[in-house]
């Protein structure tokens, strides 16, 4: 089998349009597709009737990253994304200033789950966004400072 690109990384959330609002103003996401009501589909992919869901289709100009959003509704109610206090599913940003981008996030309504941990590679902090997805934060300064000097074609 060939390689096959990674077109997006997806996220479970408990409330789509807070989420979306916090990868907007928090991160510099923009919308590129928002569904509300996809039961038919959902029904024949997971074999399951009733399941529907809510998404948005989410990218960021300058490095390429695409994200897709999911609020999953099972006969009208939403299951805790965010259920217990250990992620199981999230995804995670490189940054240059690990404080400033916690302040940054912090203001957009997010909130951290511990406390900034150093690992060998850098240090990171998990924050619980509105709407329950789990998003690491990594501080890189280097792998930033290339990232943002190369256009998407260009690290392709």
């Amino acid at each position: 089998m060939t390689a096959a690109p990674l077109l997006h990384a997806s996220l479970a959330v408990d409330d789509l349009d807070g989420a979306i609002a916090f990868f907007e103003r928090a991160l510099g996401f923009a919308t590129q597709l928002r569904a509300d009501d996809l039961t038919d589909e959902v029904a024949r992919l997971t074999r399951r009737d009733g399941l529907t869901v809510r998404l948005a289709q989410m990218s960021r100009a300058g490095d390429g990253c695409r994200l897709e959003l999911i609020e999953f509704n099972d006969r009208d109610a939403v299951p805790a994304a965010g259920a217990g206090p250990v992620p199981l599913a999230h995804i995670c940003f490189a940054v240059a200033d690990l404080e400033a981008t916690l302040a940054d996030v912090r203001a957009a309504g997010a909130e951290p789950l511990g406390e900034i941990v150093t690992f060998p590679e850098g240090r990171c902090v998990y924050v619980r966004a509105p709407g329950a997805a789990v998003i690491e934060f990594e501080e890189i300064p280097d792998a930033v400072s290339a990232n943002q000097t190369q256009t998407p074609q260009e690290s392709a």
